[in-house]
């Protein structure tokens, strides 16, 4: 017996059996696919009549299963306790553990003694009950974890493929750097051989910078980078600092960046690729990927992003401030701009995915990330 004290139509109360949905309270738009669909209501009172426990029940067959109870809060809005309380779990039909042993369910297996069932592993199967171990999948098939059956892998394409810049290197003549490709955590694609390594120029310096043989140089306070020659600003204008961010190479060359993952993860938080960073592939069904930039502000600024979100079912993006959600971003590439105070600031990006019916391509993607405001010492941080 359950009873929630929440926003109704966002936060969520689900009960799973085996990884699939049994109950839920949402909106019913969003999952039209539930066998079951009750509502949070916005207190613990109706019209000065507490609200009852609801009760639950669904028939199990025979073995082993997995059951979950979950609560998701919608941070936008603060309603009732924010809370779910569970009275009353029974189940009938279960024999001790030291009488009778459980086949594992396929998908699962275990060896003698175990006292679990363990989940059979990426790339491998098991189709019975029962299983002591787990089947390989062949080279051209693959499998997501706790699978009965091996899937054909597809033809590769560029989206399996990402790519890295190193340093900028002199010839004496020219400056360039290489352009490497790699294969994609967790795809599932004919891997053979990815692009080739390519010879391009070196990008462009940041905001600010101008190039000085290999490696940029920042101009002084009061200039402005002016077809790569830093010109003072005259009576009238104004040098106002900005960063501007259009390559992502590796955590340590934008401080106070940093990542988190939690749930079913595939990589572990938001991964660098060249010209974008990406929310992680290979996500399971349940994941929060989260992406965190810290920074002060001396006056008010503007943060502006292009940003993209690809999904084959539902998930999204989710913006805070401060941990004060701002708003939500789904679909095809877009820009977002946000005025900010004065003052210190965590920025972030959560990609919230909440359904075992997408993919493990499922992510949000930044191309460029652009701050413009007045700040101090700040500035001096980023290389």
């Amino acid at each position: 017996m359950y009873k929630t004290s929440c926003e109704s139509r966002y936060d969520v109360f689900s009960f799973e059996v085996d990884k699939a949905v049994a109950l839920s309270d949402v909106y019913l738009k969003k999952q039209p696919q539930l066998l079951l669909l009750t509502f949070c209501f916005f207190s613990l009172q109706i019209s000065g009549t507490p609200v009852s426990f609801s009760s639950f029940s669904m028939n199990l067959t025979r073995g082993f299963h997995r059951l979950v109870w979950k609560y998701v809060k919608d941070v936008s809005y603060f309603t009732g306790e924010d809370v779910v309380f569970l009275k009353m779990l029974e189940l009938t039909g279960v024999e001790y553990a030291d009488s009778s042993c459980t086949g594992c369910l396929p998908g699962y297996f275990s060896e003698s003694g175990a006292t679990q069932c363990q989940t059979c592993p990426r790339d491998s199967v098991s189709n019975i009950t029962g299983s002591q171990s787990c089947s390989p999948c062949p080279t051209d098939s693959y499998a997501e974890e706790g699978s009965t059956k091996c899937l054909p892998r597809t033809e590769c394409t560029d989206n399996d493929q990402y790519f890295e810049y190193t340093d900028c290197k002199s010839d004496g003549t020219n400056i360039n750097r290489q352009k490497v490709w790699n294969w994609n955590a967790f795809t599932t694609c004919k891997k053979d051989t990815p692009n080739p390594t390519e010879t391009v120029p070196c990008g462009p310096c940041k905001s600010g910078e101008i190039r000085n043989k290999e490696n940029c140089q920042a101009c002084a306070v009061g200039s402005a980078a002016v077809n790569d020659q830093c010109t003072p600003c005259g009576d009238g204008h104004a040098a106002i600092p900005e960063v501007y961010i259009t390559e992502w190479r590796n955590y340590a060359s934008i401080p106070n960046l940093s990542t988190s993952c939690t749930g079913t993860c595939g990589d572990n938080g938001w991964v660098m690729r060249g010209d974008k960073i990406h929310s992680g592939f290979g996500h399971g069904s349940q994941v929060d990927s989260s992406l965190s930039y810290k920074f002060f502000l001396e006056k008010a600024g503007t943060l502006t992003f292009t940003v993209n979100v690809t999904c084959a079912a539902e998930c999204l993006l989710q913006i805070y401030d401060n941990d004060v959600y701002v708003e939500t971003i789904t679909g095809s590439k877009k820009e977002a701009t946000y005025t900010l105070k004065s003052g210190q600031h965590t920025f972030m990006w959560n990609f919230d995915k909440q359904t075992s019916l997408g993919s493990q391509n499922d992510r949000a993607e930044i191309y460029s990330l652009r701050f413009i405001f007045y700040f101090s010492s700040f500035s001096s941080s980023f290389s």
